[in-house]
């Protein structure tokens, strides 16, 4: 009787890169049928996960080292981590965080889907490659958001005036009719009972801006 065993390997190589990452794309290809998943492990490398029927523990051991080695591109295996099917879902289950599309995570930061593509590529958005595509942790971008300023303005105009336009013009060298301003203000600004108030930290909030400029 075959049983089905959650396997997890890190390697000693570069985390995933991006959405067009070469070696990722080869290893979700040559795992085919494993259900795999690459993603940066704890360890700071790529982590492949991935499922396989096997007749107990040792026999799936050597099936999974067997798997990421013809995968890993002759980087070490510095880790193996296997558990029953069962029982990581058992423990899965107790603290697996809530995933989103691409998609999901673009309308709820109010941008792109290149946007968050192009933030996956450069490492500043953690997401997991399931099959050909993204999942990203909710905690991203969570449902509602909080604040990041005490500033509260009564109208929705004051508040885009206040913590866009202003910011934007405020070295000389943009203009407001350069942006999407509405897009902007629906990706940076909260609504709430106690007014307008901005969501974003300035990092964020200029990449915003970037995201939203208008072609000439």
């Amino acid at each position: 009787m075959t049983t089905s065993y959650n396997a997890r390997v890190d390697l000693d190589r570069p985390a995933p890169a991006g959405h067009d990452d070469e070696w990722t794309d080869r290893a979700i290809d040559g795992l085919r049928g494993f259900s795999p998943a690459v993603s940066r492990g704890l360890h700071g490398g790529a982590t492949i996960d991935f499922t396989l029927p096997a007749g107990n523990v040792r026999q799936a051991a050597t099936i999974a080292l067997s798997l990421a080695t013809d995968i890993a591109d002759g980087a070490d295996i510095v880790g193996l981590e296997l558990l029953t099917t069962a029982e990581f879902d058992r423990r899965a289950g107790a603290h697996l965080p809530a995933l989103l599309s691409v998609s999901e995570t673009a309308e709820r930061l109010g941008i792109s889907r290149q946007a968050i593509l192009q933030r996956i590529d450069s490492g500043s958005m953690p997401a997991t490659k399931v099959g050909s595509t993204w999942a990203i942790p909710e905690a991203v971008a969570p449902a509602t958001r909080t604040p990041v300023s005490s500033s509260r303005y009564t109208s929705r105009d004051e508040a885009i005036l206040r913590e866009i336009i202003e910011p934007i013009e405020a070295t000389g060298e943009a203009r407001r009719d350069e942006y999407d301003i509405d897009a902007i203000a629906a990706a940076v600004l909260a609504d709430s009972d106690d007014g307008y108030a901005p969501l974003v930290e300035p990092d964020e909030f200029w990449a915003i801006v970037s995201e939203h400029e208008l072609e000439h």
